[in-house]
């Protein structure tokens, strides 16, 4: 084998795998964790910890022990993480009312802690062997990251279309597990050799930067602004479609390749990209436009423009990186640990303190702040200083700009007030405005070429603060931010909304004579509503998920409720500012709650408990694709009586669910039927789609012949049952 393409497959090999046990391991999180968005931010946190702690340790190793020294004690390292595999996925212990990031993390480490240390220096390591080696691709090691960064997409495009669809976690483990004894096969190939160490190490031809503290601290911005804006567009994406590897991978992708394409023999330096405030500009004010009027784009349009505006940030800001790389290779490592240490904290920013200081998605408009910012202090002229001569041609146009400043501020003021919406002024938007004056000195005195671009995004970030989330002609109550979404209280028309993301999770009349009715998915003339007050007799009612609480309503007199909700803030938000669970309580039914995922809690109930299971507990628009597995039915039915329902809420935009539960109550001998309802049979009631579940004949007959239930199934050949090992997203999408 030449030795060239050892090193490429090893770096290849190593990438690949190193993300594909990245989508294994938070795939099989989430059940745990009750399909929470931020799974994914969490695992990126340990991620990035981890890689920078390995190209820490190939650094610093190579450095005190010398090349051939480090080769051997890697070595050993590798073979300890052999004994260790395969892993171990699934059965996690977690607690609801701790800290998810902290959880996740400490779970990582236990799990998957020592090969994906080895695993993330692999790459930095190749490429520091290749330098030390004889072979004339010495003279530019960095090709190797394009071969690291191309194993790295494959990775993240076959598993959600090749791997998660066809093969169990367990045997994907097992592969796993035999592909990486290759890998330590391949490293004995790259090993260096003890002639080729006593030579010079050749340098590289190509004309870069030497590592000066301002060069370092340049490409430590530029890092941290790219892997906030993958891990903030990952979060948008994700909170209001689905927690799950398929959309996890897209922004990833899209950020990988940006490094494939300008780390490689040749390079792509496209001219556009020191124009790239035009673009980013124009998706601020999409951004700031779609917020302040609460446009609802369709899926593919809003995964396209996300996607987008984070293919030019991404790029703009690696190709700075490209031309303040070092031209010796000495310093090859240093380098490699600086972009890591950067996205470490750029990711730890996103996923770990945002989250805990601010009650919106402040980070999406945040990283056009940080990634303007970055590229106007990382500019050439910042880093190499010009004359003051040279300086002088250049002079900035301050009037123009505070002019443009100003009236985008005037217009975010004006345009709500005239709109008849109120401004709540929260913390996160004092502390913008705070921070805003010194960023905006602080761009107006480094930098010249990118210093529009900065201070316009910085308004356009902080104006889409004091818009987003507001409804026209609404009046904001709360709103409220945890590890499982954003919750915003407003009242309109004589209405209160609870609003998750940008599903709406239920609403009241603020009228007296009206607000004991139930609206929304959850009206009397809707699936669910006919159906519980039917008069049927349901004793016992189990609910996985909370909402507003509408639900609760229709219970009475000798009626117990228990109610299965994941967050615990949902509990005061239907208690305090919607009067459904009260109505209930002073009709004569028995609430009660019960805190964490509930699949795991019903687990602790006895078998025959319920009359009724309801399941609606869809966080904003996604799905929480545990609570729809085989081994989840059998969870429902277990608890349920033998004439039992279950009850479940499979609205979706995206997902045609009705097939995935059709197909779970034929493997587990139950019959289903569904029913749907539309907004203009009337405007108090939402769209909506209900099935119900049951091993009782007698009870799918009364749906079907009382209640106008449908037996057929409408959506041609059923999908696939989806278990804990096994699910398809890409099965059950709308054809539309």
């Amino acid at each position: 084998m030449n030795r060239f393409w050892a090193f490429c497959t090893a770096t290849f090999l190593g990438a690949f795998l190193l993300f594909q046990l990245e989508l294994m391991v938070a795939k099989s999180l989430l059940p745990a964790f009750g399909g929470s968005y931020l799974v994914w931010g969490a695992c990126m946190v340990f991620f990035q910890g981890m890689l920078l702690a390995g190209y820490a340790w190939a650094h610093y190793s190579q450095k005190w022990l010398g090349v051939r020294l480090y080769s051997r004690l890697h070595w050993l390292l590798l073979l300890a993480a052999v004994f260790v595999l395969p892993l171990k996925l699934g059965g996690f212990d977690v607690d609801a009312n701790s800290n998810l990031v902290g959880q996740v993390v400490r779970i990582l480490l236990l799990v998957i802690g020592l090969p994906f240390f080895v695993l993330s220096a692999t790459s930095v390591l190749m490429q520091k062997w290749l330098a030390s080696s004889e072979l004339a691709e010495g003279c530019n090691p960095y090709m190797l990251y394009g071969a690291s960064n191309l194993g790295s997409i494959l990775a993240l495009i076959s598993y959600p279309l090749l791997v998660e669809p066809f093969l169990p976690l367990a045997m994907q483990t097992q592969l796993w597990w035999c592909a990486f004894i290759g890998l330590v096969l391949l490293h004995f190939f790259c090993m260096p050799r003890k002639a080729a160490l006593t030579k010079q190490a050749p340098q590289t031809t190509d004309v870069g930067t030497k590592s000066s503290t301002r060069g370092l601290l340049a490409c430590f911005l530029l890092s941290a602004s790219g892997c906030a804006a993958l891990l903030a567009t990952t979060n948008v994406m994700t909170f209001d479609m689905a927690a799950v590897p398929l959309l996890w991978v897209l922004p990833l992708i899209v950020y990988l390749l940006t490094f494939v394409l300008v780390f490689k023999r040749k390079p792509w330096l496209p001219a556009w990209t020191k124009r790239a405030y035009v673009f980013s500009i124009l998706a601020g004010i999409t951004l700031y436009l779609i917020l302040l009027f609460r446009l609802q784009l369709p899926i593919w349009c809003s995964i396209l423009f996300y996607l987008g505006v984070l293919f030019i940030i991404c790029l703009t800001c690696h190709i700075r990186l490209y031309e303040l790389r070092p031209n010796n290779n000495h310093e090859l490592t240093r380098f490699y640990l600086v972009i890591s240490a950067g996205g470490f904290v750029g990711g730890s920013i996103v996923s770990w303190l945002i989250p805990q200081i601010s009650s919106s998605l402040i980070e999406y408009p945040g990283m056009f702040c940080l990634s303007a910012f970055a590229l106007a202090l990382t500019d050439r002229s910042v880093i190499r200083r010009g004359s003051p001569a040279e300086e002088a041609e250049n002079p900035l146009k301050v009037p123009a700009l505070l002019c443009g400043i100003g009236i985008i501020l005037i217009a975010t003021l004006l345009l709500p007030w005239l709109l008849g919406t109120r401004i709540n002024i929260m913390p996160e938007r004092v502390l913008y405005l705070i921070v805003a004056a010194p960023v905006a000195l602080a761009l107006l005195r480094f930098s010249r070429s990118h210093i529009q671009l900065a201070a316009l995004l910085l308004t356009f970030s902080l104006a889409s603060q004091w818009t987003e989330g507001l409804a026209v002609g609404a009046q904001n109550i709360t709103r409220l931010r945890n590890y499982y979404g954003i919750y915003r209280i407003y009242d309109k028309d004589n209405q209160r909304y609870l609003q998750h993301g940008t599903t709406l999770h239920g609403r009241q009349y603020l009228d007296p004579q009206k607000k004991s009715i139930p609206l929304s998915y959850f009206h009397p003339d809707a699936p669910a509503g006919a159906l519980l007050s039917s008069g049927h007799p349901f004793e016992r009612i189990g609910m996985v998920g909370l909402g507003s609480g509408a639900l609760v309503a229709y219970a009475g007199e000798g009626q117990e409720v228990v109610i299965y909700e994941l967050d615990p803030d949902n509990i005061p938000i239907a208690l305090e500012h919607f009067s459904y669970i009260a109505q209930a309580q002073e009709a004569g039914a028995e609430v009660n709650f019960v805190i964490g995922d509930g699949r795991i809690s019903l687990r602790k109930e006895g078998a025959n408990s319920f009359d009724l299971l309801i399941l609606d507990a869809f966080a904003s628009g996604s799905v929480p694709v545990h609570l729809l597995t085989l081994e989840a039915f059998d969870d429902y039915m277990r608890v349920l009586k033998r004439d039992g329902i279950l009850l479940l809420h499979v609205s979706n935009e995206m997902l045609y669910l009705e097939s995935v539960v059709r197909s779970a109550a034929n493997s587990i001998n139950a019959f289903a039927c569904s029913k749907s309802f539309s907004h203009v049979d009337n405007p108090d009631a939402d769209d909506t789609v209900w099935m119900v579940v049951s091993r009782d004949r007698n009870k799918i007959d009364f749906l079907l012949n009382e209640l106008g239930w449908i037996k057929e199934h409408a959506g041609g050949s059923l999908a696939t049952p989806w278990t804990d090992q096994y699910s398809n997203l890409l099965s059950v999408l709308r054809k539309r």
